[in-house]
């Protein structure tokens, strides 16, 4: 065997081995691929038979309203985005919230509760009619939110209607924009947090029960009535909760029908000129 066909042969003999190693690799990637196809016809049909099982023991079939005296249960069910047949497992319960507070303007808090194996309860509580304000020979209604709840010609219009609701003193020059169903707009963004926070802590202390009148047309001199009998001065809005607590033990300290002043400017230190009738 001379030289060349010497090489010929070992070309051969490669060639023959690349092919066997090609076929090898192919019959490998084919046991691969129909092993990947496999498992996913098997992971397929096994969500497949949990959709089908979720559906016949796991689908809403009950809803329940609980808590608003502004809509109705089939309002609200309406708009929440979800049916009977849904689901239990894919409710969303941040997308009811979203969607109840955009298309329900006086609800004011929603939340969910799932319960195995079909029944959502969704609780609601409605926007409440805590002040108004006088603004360009209008009277407005809102909430501590400073949400706008309704426009009226006259105070009378909304004692009638409301009964229990407080009047308030607000600097109109302040006010950019009212719109019902909406939030009031100031110009400066700093000052409606302000107010909310005052609003909403006179709101949910003690004294509201009582409150008489609300003055924050300054918020470094805030003021208000206490049952027809005591006024409040608290200066600056700063330490509100604070100051709240001393006209409380102060108030405490003296008979029902007492009368006069308190003057609370930092928190823990009263002036009083209160007289016992």
């Amino acid at each position: 065997m001379d030289h060349n066909e010497e090489k010929r042969t070992v070309e051969r003999s490669r060639k023959d081995r690349a092919k066997i190693f090609s076929a090898k690799s192919s019959r490998n990637r084919m046991r691969i691929i129909s092993r990947i196809a496999y498992f996913v016809v098997v992971f397929l049909i096994l969500l497949l038979v949990l959709f089908l099982i979720g559906k016949l023991f796991f689908s809403v079939d009950t809803f329940i309203v609980n808590g608003s005296e502004v809509y109705t249960r089939n309002e609200i069910v309406e708009k929440c985005g979800y049916d009977k047949g849904d689901l239990i497992f894919f409710v969303s319960e941040k997308e009811i919230r979203e969607n109840i507070k955009k298309e329900f303007p006086f609800v004011d808090n929603v939340t969910i509760e799932k319960q195995l194996p079909g029944t959502v309860i969704i609780n609601l509580t409605d926007e409440q009619e805590s002040f108004y304000f006088k603004y360009d020979d209008k009277f407005y209604v809102v909430s501590a939110g400073l949400k706008v709840l309704a426009e009226m010609d006259n105070e009378e219009k909304i004692r009638d209607r409301y009964g229990k609701i407080v009047p308030m003193e607000i600097d109109g020059k302040n006010i950019k924009q009212i719109s019902l169903t909406k939030e009031l707009v100031f110009f400066d963004p700093e000052a409606f947090r302000r107010h909310e926070k005052i609003l909403s802590l006179v709101c949910n202390t003690w004294i509201y029960e009582k409150l008489t009148s609300l003055d924050v047309s300054d918020i470094y001199d805030v003021s208000l009535v206490y049952d027809g009998r005591i006024e409040i001065y608290f200066g600056k809005h700063m330490d509100l909760a604070k100051k709240l607590a001393s006209a409380k033990s102060v108030i405490d300290g003296h008979s029902e029908k007492a009368k006069g002043s308190i003057y609370i400017y930092d928190p823990g230190k009263a002036h009083v000129s209160l007289k016992d009738s």
